[in-house]
């Protein structure tokens, strides 16, 4: 039977390949402006991505930085800028026509300007109730009240009180089933626990899908988890420490790269210098990759890391750790307040535990930081290579390979139905760089991704067409297959991914 199937698949009889869910969100971006450096930092890099992200808001709003001791010693104490974001979206203006070189569907300067707004200078839940809108909080609502099936992501680099704010005033005209149904188009990433209102807000509105990452989130940049293993070195020939991140940075990014790279700042902590980009990076990055990341399944891991597969109650034994709620007493301290000892829940990224050996320096790494760890390269090159965007002409610059799965070369993730025991072939043969390099493929497997934990083994896997047996005892099961294909530039070699996920038949 099994020789069967692979007929059918060779002749395009199987199931169609469909997307999943990839890319078709509205994304509201809230941050703490004028907090550090990173705010930045992580802004400079969105902008650099703004043609693969629609883009609804840039909101400056407060948080916990924003209203600690240390902002009470340089005056910004509690105060927010959306003038910040504003000088950003004027540099990128400058370098808007040569992006439009190398790229569509850019976002246009005048447009960016158009969705800044505000939130509540004050801190958390307190800031919440009537009377207390703000633009920030105006535009959210307006967002969610219109009649558009499409989720709205939102990046949460801060605290959250003006989505709060947003959800409070939408309800007072709306009853509980219409709220329902707009919180089930809601997704949330939350750059830790910045404030109180992620309790608030999933206390009230629990079908939110609410994903919280305290530690993982740092693992763009850096050397090391808090406590845990140094992180892989991608940034070479500059040293494996902070700094030499910043000088990669330097060369990069800040130098020779136009208007927009010149605002993008060090990050300096005493008695050196910070890890770029801090945490708020990842919780969007994955948006840029939808081949291979889903929003709606955020427990298949990608560029924004991996997160659980089931939402955790604050009631619950949390697996790897008692930190996964916040790393923050006074934060902890306030959610409880909030909470008075009912349950909340939200999926969380630092239980997920991965094994991975960096094909590059053969060293092997066990963490919750893997699941965006494996990726940094990859992200490393990208970010490089459109900051080149803005400065050079498109010969001059690389571009991206696209991945092709069985003739489908759409950025979009793919699903199969399949049997226990089928031969199943994929094929990438159709896959092609925009530049005329050449293309390596790798075919892996993504264990913590899929439902069967049993081995596969692949091979060969540097061939542009992949054959295997899917197992017997896999019926029933999930697999996620990536395809990685990275393109021959020698200066900075890009990468393009899908995910062929196999829904293995009972």
């Amino acid at each position: 039977m099994k020789y069967v199937f692979f007929i059918l698949l060779v002749f395009g009889l199987t199931a169609p390949i469909k997307s999943v869910f990839g890319s078709d969100v509205r994304v509201v971006v809230m941050a703490d402006m004028g907090n550090e450096p990173d705010e930045m930092q992580q802004m400079v890099h969105l902008l650099m991505y703004s043609n693969e992200i629609d883009l609804q808001g840039l909101i400056a709003v407060s948080g916990y930085a924003l209203h600690s001791k240390r902002q009470r010693k340089d005056g910004t104490f509690g105060k927010v800028h959306p003038e910040m974001f504003l000088e950003l979206i004027d540099a990128y203006a400058k370098v808007f026509d040569n992006l439009k070189l190398h790229a569509d569907g850019w976002h246009t300067p005048k447009y960016l300007r158009s969705i800044v707004r505000h939130g509540t200078s004050d801190f958390g839940s307190k800031a919440v109730g009537p009377g207390m809108e703000t633009p920030g909080s105006k535009l959210v609502a307006g967002i969610l009240a219109k009649d558009d099936p499409r989720p709205v992501y939102f990046v949460g680099n801060a605290g959250t009180n003006t989505l709060a704010q947003a959800l409070r005033d939408l309800h007072e005209s709306r009853s509980d089933s219409q709220m329902d149904q707009i919180c089930e188009k809601i997704i949330v990433y939350e750059n830790r626990a910045q404030d109180d209102c992620g309790v608030w807000i999933t206390l009230r509105y629990p079908s939110i899908r609410w994903y919280r990452s305290i530690q993982q989130t740092y693992a763009y940049g850096g050397l090391r988890s808090r406590g845990g293993p140094q992180g892989p070195y991608t940034w070479e020939p500059y040293p494996r420490t902070y700094r030499g991140q910043h000088e990669w940075a330097e060369e990069h990014v800040m130098n020779d790269h136009g208007a927009l790279g010149e605002l993008y700042p060090y990050r300096m902590r005493p008695p050196g210098n910070a890890f770029i980009e801090g945490g708020g990076t990842c919780p969007w990055i994955g948006l840029a990759n939808t081949g291979l990341w889903d929003p709606l399944n955020m427990h298949w891991g990608g560029w924004g890391g991996r997160f659980s597969s089931r939402k955790y109650s604050n009631q619950d034994v949390i697996p790897y750790g008692k930190d996964m709620w916040s790393n923050r007493a006074t934060i902890i301290a306030s959610e409880k307040r909030q909470a008075k000892g009912k349950s909340f829940a939200m999926f969380l990224a630092d239980t997920e535990i991965e094994s991975w050996t960096d094909p590059v320096h053969g060293e092997v790494f066990e963490s919750h930081m893997v699941p965006i760890w494996r990726w940094r390269r990859a992200m490393f090159s990208d970010f490089r290579a459109r900051m080149d965007w803005c400065v050079k002409s498109r010969s001059e610059a690389n571009h991206n390979p696209v991945a092709a799965v069985n003739g489908d070369t759409t950025n979009t993730i793919v699903t199969l139905n399949v049997q226990p025991e089928q031969d199943l072939k994929l094929d990438g043969s159709a896959t092609v760089d925009p530049d005329g390099d050449d293309v390596a493929f790798r075919w892996w497997i993504y264990p913590e991704a899929g439902t069967y934990q049993g081995g596969i083994k692949l091979s060969p896997q540097d061939a542009d067409q992949l054959i295997f047996d899917v197992p017997k005892d896999a019926a029933g099961k999930q697999i996620h297959v990536i395809l990685e294909v990275k393109d021959g530039n020698s200066e900075v070699p890009l990468y393009d991914y899908r995910r062929i996920v196999l829904n293995v038949n009972e």
